[in-house]
């Protein structure tokens, strides 16, 4: 699929149409294209092929599979008044072509009370950030993440193993 813009018939002759850079998205399990102008005017979504234009290609199952299984995420907490804020960080070029193929990428966080102790999922979020306030103060926490990939139909694609990343380690002061 790509969007193209049709300029009007007198300026049509050299150039019948130009083409938008644009994506697939998915939002609610339905595929959309979006793409962004500056003006209002006549565009169409079409066959690229047919029309022979060169559109970024899809990566496969196989593919997503394949660059998850490597990718590396990097965890780093924060603590607040009352809460922890837990970021990851990932390959944002990567991520950003998962996206760009019309997969759905969900970070799943985990906890546990040692480095090496059992992680439990604590929450599974669209964005890299989550704020964990269900904790103690005092006691120290452990966090990982892992990264989880949806197709358009919102089946399970790939996700990262938790030996991935590298646990971060935080406390909340006792006089907070």
């Amino acid at each position: 699929v790509a969007a193209i813009y049709i300029p009007e018939v007198q300026a049509a002759e050299n150039e019948p149409f130009e083409v938008l850079s644009g994506k697939r998205v998915t939002v609610d399990k339905k595929s959309f294209y979006e793409f962004t102008t500056t003006h209002f005017s006549d565009f169409a979504l079409v066959d690229a092929e047919e029309l022979g234009i060169e559109t970024a290609e899809a990566m496969t199952a196989e593919e997503v599979k394949s660059i998850v299984k490597e990718l590396k995420l990097k965890i780093t907490t924060k603590a607040l008044k009352k809460s922890i804020r837990v970021t990851v960080k990932a390959g944002k070029e990567t991520l950003m072509n998962l996206k760009d193929s019309g997969y759905t990428v969900k970070y799943k966080y985990y906890r546990a009370a040692k480095k090496n102790g059992k992680y439990e999922l604590v929450a599974t979020r669209k964005s890299a950030k989550f704020t964990d306030s269900k904790i103690t103060k005092g006691k120290t926490y452990y966090y990982k993440a892992r990264l989880a990939v949806y197709d358009g139909e919102g089946k399970l694609v790939a996700t990262t193993s938790l030996k991935n990343c590298k646990a971060s380690k935080r406390q909340l002061n006792k006089a907070a």
